[in-house]
């Protein structure tokens, strides 16, 4: 078979996300420091094979050193809550709770509430 993606050895590959919406959704980008980024999926560049997106700012040292990653990515459909998992702890934010940590590509993001900050899972799910 083909090599559809080829990772450097310290390099973790993340599972591939379904996009219903690109014009009005966001992606949620959650690092192992427990900072989030929410950008719209539209302000990602569509670039030639071998090319890669940054999408969130880590610091280099941090990053070379291995001291923070990106840990979890999530899509968000327009109108989703966005759960975060700390350990035991939930955390849900609305839509409106969301804008305080919406950026730019490339940037750092908001570090999560105390508590909040080491994240085993993200997801999005509809409201009920």
């Amino acid at each position: 078979g083909k090599v559809v993606v080829n990772a450097g050895a310290d390099a973790t590959v993340l599972p591939p996300l379904k996009i219903t919406n690109l014009a009005t959704s966001r992606l949620a980008l959650v690092t192992s420091g427990g900072y989030l980024l929410i950008i719209p999926l539209l302000d990602l560049p569509v670039l030639t094979k071998g090319k890669g997106n940054k999408l969130l700012g880590i610091p280099a040292e941090l990053l070379k050193s291995g001291k923070e990653t990106l840990l979890k990515i999530c899509v968000i459909a327009e109108g989703q809550l966005l759960v975060l998992q700390a350990g035991a702890k939930q955390k849900v934010l609305k839509p409106v709770e969301q804008v305080e940590y919406h950026g730019k590509r490339g940037q750092r993001g908001k570090l999560l509430p105390r508590g909040y900050q080491s994240v085993s899972a993200l997801d999005a799910i509809n409201k009920s």
